[in-house]
């Protein structure tokens, strides 16, 4: 009986939850489909549907991008152009789909070039960064990082400096050039941390430089890393990051010889 209690209260929270979700997506179609709309508010009502779909309905956002480019099209605003063309890329990135991601986010760069909008280019270059990264094309990749982290410097747009920061870090991990990939990871998380950022970014940096100092021997540093790390996620609720850290904290133990205080 407990358990059917169980199952029916599940039931009822996720249709609950379908529901109110459903709904605030039938709400944001109706207010980007009324032509009676200002502009500015439907191209507002996508982006918002960007927000809550992109990545738990992959295939119905999709739908909405070419809505929105041809939207685009119609009015001439060659930005929101720009900006659904990107956001397919993305949607085809989270697919696993680089080679179609990158042509959508070439396209787009070709559209925004004279455009003149240094975080849209920037947004781009970045993304672009990412399907290289993932081909483990290392040189294009941070050719394609180090392009928009300069633009953002320019900018002043410090929460995208950090993002670039971060995966330029990323790069040189992965390489093996730990001590330049430190001062890549240090240098995003001071601006992360003076903005205020998401603490689930700085959990994922301190998880990465964990790991650095890990391999470098350097086992006092890396458990502060660590723990600061598995902090971070233990009240985020973000428990799968957090038996991470404690399962790097117990590797940190064993290979310094003090296993008994894992």
């Amino acid at each position: 009986m407990i358990i059917r209690t169980s199952l029916f209260l599940l039931l009822y929270v996720f249709f609950i939850h379908s529901s109110y979700s459903q709904s605030k997506g039938d709400s944001l179609r109706f207010v980007w489909e009324n032509k009676n709309e200002l502009d500015s508010i439907r191209f507002k009502a996508i982006d918002a549907y960007y927000d809550l779909y992109t990545y738990s309905q992959p295939d119905s956002t999709l739908i909405v991008t070419t809505y929105h480019y041809e939207l685009a099209q119609e009015k001439n605003a060659i930005e929101q152009m720009v900006w659904a063309l990107n956001h397919k890329g993305i949607i085809h990135y989270s697919k696993g789909e680089n080679d179609i991601a990158n042509n959508f986010y070439t396209e787009a760069a070709t559209l925004a070039s004279p455009l003149n909008n240094p975080v849209l280019t920037s947004t781009i270059q970045g993304n672009i960064g990412n399907v290289y990264s993932r081909q483990k094309n290392y040189q294009k990749a941070t050719q394609h990082y180090a392009a928009a982290l300069k633009e953002y410097q320019e900018q002043k747009n410090e929460k995208g400096e950090a993002r670039m920061l971060n995966n330029l870090g990323g790069i040189y991990q992965v390489i093996g050039n730990y001590d330049l990939a430190l001062e890549y990871y240090y240098k995003s998380l001071s601006i992360f941390e003076k903005n205020d950022v998401q603490n689930r970014k700085i959990g994922l940096l301190f998880l990465n430089i964990g790991s650095i100092q890990l391999l470098q021997e350097k086992y006092d540093e890396a458990i502060a890393s660590f723990e600061k790390s598995q902090t971070i996620f233990q009240t985020a609720n973000e428990s799968i990051f957090e038996a991470i850290c404690i399962n790097n904290i117990a590797e940190v133990y064993q290979k310094w010889g003090r296993a008994n205080q894992a």
